[in-house]
């Protein structure tokens, strides 16, 4: 997949947990995957589908699926941008219980040329919003907090 093709949040988590069955050596099923993602198997069977058309996954015997060479490599990317905006969110919202919907959203709107940069340090936009993160450590000095 290339990194400007558009992925959804829903295929994101997909392919982040038949990555993670994949590196724990587990084999995917696809009820191991609707099992997993508390989805119903039709729906899982669905994604699949639509995976194997992006030529994400190739099928094996007895309904087992796995992930193709260009399946793996967007995985382990979306894996690492996962990672490194999830911690950016884990330090901005602590307390945000919706967390992991949040960064999948994210994550799927976020366009990929920005997510490499992001993810590989080379981000101006990233470093704008660390900067104000900073920033905003200080009370505002807006009209309302006495400044004039």
């Amino acid at each position: 997949m290339k990194p400007t093709e558009k992925l959804t949040s829903a295929n994101i988590r997909y392919l982040l947990t038949m990555k993670g069955f994949a590196d724990s050596g587990k084999m995917i099923r696809g009820a191991y995957l609707a099992a997993c993602l508390h989805y119903k198997k039709s729906s899982v069977h669905s994604m699949l589908e639509t995976f194997l058309s992006l030529g994400l996954i190739e099928k094996a015997a007895g309904g087992i699926v796995c992930l193709t060479e260009k399946g793996t490599d967007t995985a382990s990317r979306y894996q690492t941008y996962y990672s490194k905006l999830d911690s950016v969110i884990r330090t901005c919202f602590p307390d945000l219980e919706e967390r992991e919907n949040a960064t999948l959203a994210l994550l799927a709107e976020i366009p990929a040329p920005e997510l490499e940069k992001f993810s590989t340090g080379q981000s101006e936009i990233l470093r704008a919003c660390l900067s104000r993160e900073e920033q905003s450590a200080y009370p505002p000095q807006g009209p309302e907090n006495g400044a004039a």
